[in-house]
């Protein structure tokens, strides 16, 4: 797990520099871990705005093995949702525009 020294419990909670540096001590985390496990394949994941756990932003960094029964970070929401990917997009791509 990696975390930066100022408290904030969402991205919106830092700077672009500050999330630079965040993600720059995680590429050295997965450098360390390489060497350690010999693996080079990884799971990162941010809790952004976790109501349980940890009420700090955090990245984890979890190394992976061919036999580890884990599964791809998509996998971790079972919920569909009610409308399609599509109108999705489409309300994404207009929210980013008044940003």
């Amino acid at each position: 797990m990696v975390v930066l020294k100022k408290h904030g419990i969402t991205v919106l909670d830092y700077s672009q520099d500050e999330l630079g540096r965040l993600f720059a001590s995680v590429q050295k985390i997965i450098q360390a871990l390489t060497k350690t496990f010999k693996t080079d394949v990884f799971t990162i994941g941010i809790n952004h705005g976790e109501e349980a756990g940890v009420h700090h932003l955090h990245v984890h960094v979890i190394p992976r093995f061919p036999d580890d029964k884990g599964g791809v970070i998509q996998s971790i929401v079972k919920n569909e949702g009610k409308e399609g990917l599509l109108e999705i997009q489409k309300k994404i791509v207009s929210n980013v525009g008044k940003i």
